[in-house]
């Protein structure tokens, strides 16, 4: 919401469409990250059967993975929760209530 050379192109457009666009761009997200937590699970899991450690400490791989599985999973929610409801703070205007307030 507040990047300058996207606000740009879009300042002109009416809410309703850059509330549109914000959506497309959470449903993006929520798809980009539905598809990092699909391949970190499967990282994680490849990582556990082969026993895979760090070079010089000797950690196991697979503890990091575990704790970026949650992360993604729950930044794909937001991002989908976003597309469906919107962002809360904006409404596209009611064109109903624009012309009730109008008339006043």
């Amino acid at each position: 919401r507040g990047n300058i050379i996207v606000d740009f192109f879009t300042a002109a457009l009416p809410d309703r469409v850059n509330d549109k666009l914000d959506r497309l761009g959470a449903l993006l997200l929520s798809v980009l990250f539905a598809l990092l937590t699909w391949r970190t699970t499967l990282g994680g899991i490849n990582s556990w059967q082969s026993h895979s450690e760090t070079q010089i400490m000797g950690f196991p791989e697979w503890v990091v993975y575990a704790f970026m599985v949650p992360a993604f999973a729950l930044a794909a929610l937001i991002g989908l929760w976003q597309a469906v409801f919107g962002f809360g703070g904006t409404k596209p205007e009611d064109p109903v209530h624009a012309a009730e307030e109008a008339v006043q």
